[in-house]
């Protein structure tokens, strides 16, 4: 589940959520034709949302025991320099910056879930949203000046934009 395509397109980065020989999701790296299967991440019993970097050197992803206590990762292409970015709250929904700098995801460290950014190596994390309601699955916009992301602030599942430093909500 969730292939991401390198951003050259040579690669696709997905997670397997289990199956025959496999007990939990892990992530996986393959060539865009198929071939080439590699396991690059089995961090948890979970480990799923990979996300490429823009310069195509590393991905994030989300991994815990269950989606319940699951913390942002990254970890280079070749399976090399795993590193923890976050410890509190349950995490998800990595999604890097076109730059590469950043990475914004949600999290329910402070109760529920909110839309929080970072520095690429895990430094500097903030909260960009701030409300009773839902808010999850944010996405950088291709020039990096906005963030779009999901709330359930009506009470629905709605799309709403906000800059990338959390202002201007709507």
């Amino acid at each position: 589940t969730s292939p991401r395509f390198s951003p050259d397109g040579t690669k696709i980065v997905f997670n397997d959520r289990g199956g025959a020989g496999v007990p939990d999701g892990d992530i996986f790296l393959m060539n865009a034709d198929g071939t080439g299967v590699t396991l690059l991440a089995n961090v948890a019993a979970d480990d799923f949302g990979p996300a490429w970097a823009p310069d195509g050197k590393r991905i994030a992803f989300a991994a815990g025991a269950n989606s319940e206590s699951a913390q942002i990762y990254v970890i280079n292409v070749d399976g090399t320099g795993l590193q923890q970015l976050t410890a509190t709250g349950t995490n998800g929904g990595p999604d890097w910056s076109p730059d590469g700098s950043k990475i914004v995801f949600n999290s329910d460290r402070d109760s529920n879930f909110e839309i929080y950014v970072m520095n690429g190596d895990g430094s500097t994390q903030s909260r960009l949203t701030n409300n009773t309601a839902t808010d999850y699955a944010p996405v950088w916009s291709p020039d990096g000046s906005k963030i779009a992301f999901v709330s359930l602030r009506d009470g629905n599942p709605e799309i709403y934009v906000m800059n990338a430093d959390g202002s201007a909500q709507s």
